[in-house]
């Protein structure tokens, strides 16, 4: 549309129609790319686009309206395009428009050829620590669009709103990353990154309801470390802690044949084993038991590590997680007595 012939009843219309898309737009998540097209529609524009920036300041392509054969880069560098100096001046006017279809100025000239457009309208989404962390635009690559200065407020309207909806959605991403990452640090063990007691708690009550519904056969194990004292003692902490390291890696990394593993404390490690039958268990006791019976290497270091391990079947019945983990605790014990590095399962302890 010409924006010269716009008048102030298409205006009022083409504003409702906008805050009706976002009103009804309650999740942040949702597309914009509807109201990207219906902006650039009623301006005369090409295309439309959104980027957001990662943590290093990387740009990605989020949303978009093309044309047929529009083509957006997927991903830039904004400090390949402009300097320090130029991005410290862009964050400065915050929420004003950039409004280009000449290359008069150099920053212009720069924005113009990183969006190989001939028109440019767009703006920049800041944080209050002068953070930039968006993009939202309109353009036209195929030739300079004349814009009247009342179309160039009205754009600047509707895009100042979609970035406020921007800075929303990356907000709610920041905040749900930031609780994901203290859910990870309340259930993950910070040495190991294997999930730690709370987690195995948690999970072993789902396993023990999840298998009392289908009936299928499992069985957990408890692990102890062999002798675990005398390489701190030797090597000193570090070593011990790398060790511990290599170990959590190795059981994760054997996951889908072992089943899930957990740090429970110490040098002591569980796996709950779901969906595991005795012909199977077997074949988690030999991949244990040979592992741990070859050398860690530690650096230069050949550090022997052996284990003893406890199982027991995860009953089909009704029963409270701590008697199963107590079989399993008392099953390992039975083969410290015994002499150490070997595997039992004992069980007596489950009886009613």
């Amino acid at each position: 549309m010409d924006s010269a012939g716009i008048s102030s009843e298409q205006e009022k219309d083409f504003f409702v129609r906008i805050l009706r898309q976002l009103g009804a737009n309650q999740d942040p998540y949702l597309s914009i790319s509807d109201i990207l097209k219906n902006t650039c529609d009623f301006f005369g524009l090409y295309s439309g686009f959104v980027y957001e920036a990662d943590e290093t300041q990387v740009f990605h392509l989020c949303e978009k309206y093309p044309h047929e054969n529009a083509q957006f880069k997927d991903h830039f560098l904004l400090s390949d395009y402009l300097s320090g100096e130029e991005i410290e001046e862009l964050v400065k006017h915050s929420g004003e428009i950039v409004y280009l279809n000449s290359r008069q100025t150099p920053l212009g000239t720069k924005f113009l050829e990183l969006f190989s457009a001939k028109t440019l309208i767009m703006v920049p989404v800041i944080l209050e620590q002068k953070n930039l962390i968006a993009f939202v635009g309109l353009m036209d690559r195929r030739h300079p669009v004349r814009l009247s200065k009342h179309a160039i407020d009205d754009a600047d309207a509707v895009l100042s709103v979609l970035a406020w909806h921007i800075k929303i959605r990356i907000y709610q991403k920041r905040l749900e990353s930031a609780l994901e990452s203290i859910q990870k640090m309340a259930e993950n063990d910070p040495l190991t990154g294997l999930p730690n007691r709370r987690k195995f708690i948690a999970d072993i009550m789902e396993s023990l309801k999840r298998m009392k519904e289908n009936g299928s056969s499992g069985y957990l194990l408890f692990m102890d470390l062999d002798d675990f004292k005398l390489t701190n003692d030797t090597l000193g902490h570090l070593a011990g802690d790398a060790l511990l390291f290599n170990i959590g890696e190795f059981l994760y990394g054997e996951r889908g044949t072992l089943g899930m593993p957990y740090r429970y404390g110490g040098d002591e490690f569980v796996i709950i084993a779901e969906n595991t039958g005795p012909a199977a268990l077997e074949n988690i006791r030999d991949i244990l038991l040979r592992r741990f019976n070859a050398n860690w290497m530690l650096e230069e270091h050949a550090v022997p590590c052996s284990i003893s391990i406890g199982a027991a079947p995860i009953p089909q019945g009704d029963m409270p997680f701590e008697r199963l983990i107590q079989a399993a605790d008392t099953a390992m014990y039975e083969v410290k007595k015994s002499g150490k590095h070997g595997f039992l399962m004992l069980e007596k302890h489950l009886d009613k």
